[in-house]
């Protein structure tokens, strides 16, 4: 229940923004998009990889913008 609460919590509270890093990374270019997700506790700053699963980052981009609608997969 404390799991289903803070994943809540954490959908509800999170922003996208496409930041350049401070230092680049060889696993990422330096304008890939970043999920930050701010909690109770601190941010939490995930990165996101386009490149990798480019479908993936553009569902999770376009629900947290409120640019894609989200449809429960239990009532269709």
């Amino acid at each position: 229940m404390l799991h289903r609460s803070l994943l809540i919590v954490l959908s509800l509270s999170m922003t996208v923004a496409a930041q350049t890093p401070k230092t680049a990374t060889k696993s990422a270019p330096a304008s890939a998009p970043k999920a930050i997700f701010h909690t109770s506790v601190g941010d939490i700053t995930c990165e996101l990889f386009p490149d990798k699963a480019p479908k993936t980052v553009a569902n999770f981009i376009g629900l947290s913008n409120g640019t894609k609608d989200w449809t429960n997969p239990r009532d269709g």
